[in-house]
């Protein structure tokens, strides 16, 4: 939202140019600071190569895309009843794991 805000979004929706224009260049500059500024120091390492914000941007997608897949079936195999105390409350978070898991994957093929 921020770099929409700064009408900067087009140099990560838009491919590089061939030829692009110094405020092409100095926007993408601004983009790519703007995006590594806030990042943990942990994810630094997956940017730190990317020579425009729109590479940045991809790298940090593909990186929280395939999180987002692993942390809800971390949560299911930690999950114990203990934590909770309520077979009600136990069995609601169990499913929606279970849901959240169920979505995130590809359908099997079918013969």
């Amino acid at each position: 939202m921020l770099l929409k805000k700064l009408k900067l979004w087009y140099v990560i929706s838009d491919a590089k140019p061939e030829n692009p224009s110094q405020q092409w260049v100095k926007d993408g500059v601004k983009a790519n600071a703007t995006l590594g500024l806030p990042i943990d120091d942990d994810q630094i390492g997956l940017i730190r190569e990317c020579t425009t914000a729109r590479d940045s941007w991809k790298a940090l997608e593909m990186y929280h895309e395939k999180a987002s897949e692993i942390y809800p079936l971390k949560k299911l195999t930690l999950l114990q009843f203990g934590e909770i105390r309520n077979m009600e409350e136990h069995l609601r978070k169990y499913f929606d794991l279970v849901h959240r898991i169920a979505g995130s994957c590809d359908p099997l093929p079918k013969k």
